[in-house]
């Protein structure tokens, strides 16, 4: 009698122990991503439940991650009309950030941590979906009342929200406020395609940090931040002016001085395996939507579904789809080359070969070919036909749809 008493003690002082966990809206809805994380990390409860705690802390972690990579911006002066530079170079969606007026000194050292604290929580989110077990769930999310305090203020701004960001890429979004009701049920092959999302990120980061930015940062910091360490700048850099001609005279430098020597050289074999992985998880997810049933506020639908913003996608989106990861796949493994315009025709890049063997990223010598000549070879070149292929099936909107799709 003593011992089941004493059971039932610990159990009850272990359980008081614990944090309560409100729904995962309400750490959303108002940006208290630490409490959230705190209240799931440890208290997954078991099955049937624990799948869903977990995909619940992975989402916390995740939109967290992003948060603080844009309050890390802000708070350095991040400026607003820089986006339309770095839209021409960066190959993912970008975060609007408003004027700070009064930023904090930004040094090349604040930048890189700054990544590495992004990569660190897309790894933590990777880690906790890599933990499910395979069995299905249900999580309710309601992405209109997501908040992103990006300006630290402790409110959440009509910009300042999860749907109103997802409006620059999908329209069905588009002027929607932070209070808007846009509801999406996750389930297990919505967890695959976040775990993807990760690995497709940090990949991108891990070829970044693959160079040293100090060389550009000296010539074009002021270009990007409000107040860059003025003594790590060129002596003719100055504080920029909102001006036509300064936005034109800044565009044309970055693209000069677009070179980055290499200072780790193994994160472009890491960034390789991470992609290599998306693909993976990308023909997971594909494989587990097909079989779903319902028909529940989805995030991406099979083809027999229809998605919480009312769009659709056709089987030739899905065969298209596929066949694009196919061809991706041959490519980083080298067994297809990619063409270049100043190349003769049965000459191609071997990805793969950049990868191994990375070089310094120098934007005007690879566009121009100089760059190149280490990674030519004959072989099988990708058929710009199945690319037009892909185009099509997406009814030309390809390059969008992957950002969905991933």
């Amino acid at each position: 009698m003593e011992r089941v008493l004493l059971s039932a003690f610990l159990i009850v002082c272990s359980a008081s122990t614990a944090i309560a966990k409100d729904d995962i809206n309400v750490y959303l809805s108002g940006a208290k991503y630490d409490d959230g994380i705190n209240a799931y990390t440890g208290n997954a409860s078991e099955t049937p439940h624990r799948q869903a705690d977990l995909f619940a802390l992975a989402t916390l972690q995740f939109i967290n991650g992003v948060e603080d990579f844009a309050q890390g911006l802000y708070r350095f002066g991040f400026r607003p009309d820089s986006i339309k530079l770095l839209r021409f170079i960066v190959p993912i969606p970008l975060i609007p950030i408003s004027k700070n007026e009064n930023p904090q000194i930004v040094r090349p050292e604040d930048l890189a941590r700054l990544v590495q604290n992004w990569h660190d929580a897309l790894d933590k989110t990777a880690k906790t979906l890599a933990d499910m077990n395979g069995e299905d769930f249900k999580v309710r999310l309601n992405l209109g009342r997501v908040a992103l305090d990006i300006n630290c203020d402790g409110h959440v701004d009509e910009n300042e929200n999860l749907l109103q960001l997802c409006s620059l890429w999908f329209g069905s979004a588009e002027g929607a406020g932070p209070t808007a009701d846009f509801s999406i049920n996750c389930d297990l092959a919505d967890a695959l395609w976040l775990r993807g999302y990760c690995h497709l990120l940090m990949g991108l980061q891990d070829i970044l940090q693959a160079h040293d930015w100090k060389g550009l940062y000296s010539k074009c910091a002021h270009a990007l931040f409000e107040s860059p360490d003025r003594a790590a700048l060129s002596p003719y850099a100055r504080p920029n002016e909102d001006n036509s001609w300064n936005y034109i005279s800044d565009f044309v430098l970055l693209l000069h001085e677009f070179h980055l020597e290499l200072a780790r050289p193994e994160k472009y074999q890491q960034a390789r395996d991470r992609f290599f992985k998306v693909i993976h998880l990308s023909r997971a997810f594909w494989e587990t939507v097909d079989k779903e049933t319902d028909d529940d506020c989805e995030w991406i639908p099979n083809v027999r579904q229809t998605s919480a913003s009312g769009t659709k996608v056709t089987p030739e989106m899905v065969d298209g789809w596929k066949l694009f990861l196919n061809e991706m796949e041959l490519i980083l493994k080298g067994d297809r080359l990619i063409p270049h315009f100043r190349m003769q025709k049965e000459y191609g890049i071997n990805l793969a070969k950049v990868m191994e063997h990375p070089c310094a990223l120098d934007l005007v010598e690879w566009t121009t070919g100089l760059a190149v000549a280490p990674y030519l070879e004959k072989g099988e070149i990708t058929d710009p036909s199945n690319w037009k292929r892909f185009t099509q099936a997406f009814s030309g909107n390809f390059m969008r749809t992957a950002v969905w799709f991933n």
